[in-house]
């Protein structure tokens, strides 16, 4: 059997409290990056399930496709009734529109990012980002309550009937489909959130 030499001791000696530090701070051997760990568990969390990873991530494409779905909407109304409204009008619906899109795009950057450190297998992050997503969604679903209530008075008096009608109709589907969403948010939160 072959013996150490002094100096490969002495550096076996060295890197051991290394390596203890290493794993007590949650340092995963060979990978060179941190585990998170939640409180009240003993260890490191492993990758997402697939669940949450789908869960996730088809909440991500829900919000983009709301948001394009919302954009080429808003877009048609002011198509079909820009002509009808007086200048500044017409400028405050586009304003309207354009707050609708940033805000829903603010939403859109949250829930993909917490697509993506779920898909990373980064629990704290993602758990932080899917609270992030959720207040988010909460501030849209507020903004687009008195976004209506603005835009309401602007067009009504532009509108016959049927068209109104129609309108109201549409309005009413997208926030049943924005709840819907806010549902899946809110499951993905809960999916992340510790106990």
């Amino acid at each position: 059997m072959a013996t150490r030499s002094p100096t490969r001791r002495r550096t076996s000696a060295a890197i051991r409290p290394i390596a203890g530090l290493l794993l007590a701070i949650g340092m995963l051997p060979g990978t060179g990056a941190l585990a998170a760990v939640h409180p009240g568990q003993s260890g490191p969390i492993s990758r997402s399930s697939p669940a949450t990873v789908a869960e996730s991530a088809d909440a991500a494409k829900a919000v983009a496709q709301f948001r394009a779905d919302m954009r080429s909407i808003l877009d048609q109304y002011g198509r079909r009734y820009g002509a009808r409204l007086a200048p500044a009008e017409r400028d405050r619906m586009a304003a309207l529109t354009q707050k609708v899109d940033n805000d829903l795009g603010r939403l859109e950057r949250t829930a993909r990012a917490t697509a993506r450190q779920v898909k990373a297998g980064r629990p704290r992050l993602a758990a932080t980002s899917a609270r992030q997503a959720l207040v988010g969604y909460q501030r849209s679903y507020a903004e687009a309550t008195a976004t209506l209530a603005e835009v309401q008075p602007i067009l009504a008096p532009h509108l016959g009937l049927l068209e109104a009608l129609e309108a109201k109709s549409q309005v009413d589907q997208q926030f049943a489909r924005f709840r819907l969403i806010g549902e899946q948010l809110a499951s993905v939160e809960r999916s992340l959130t510790p106990g």
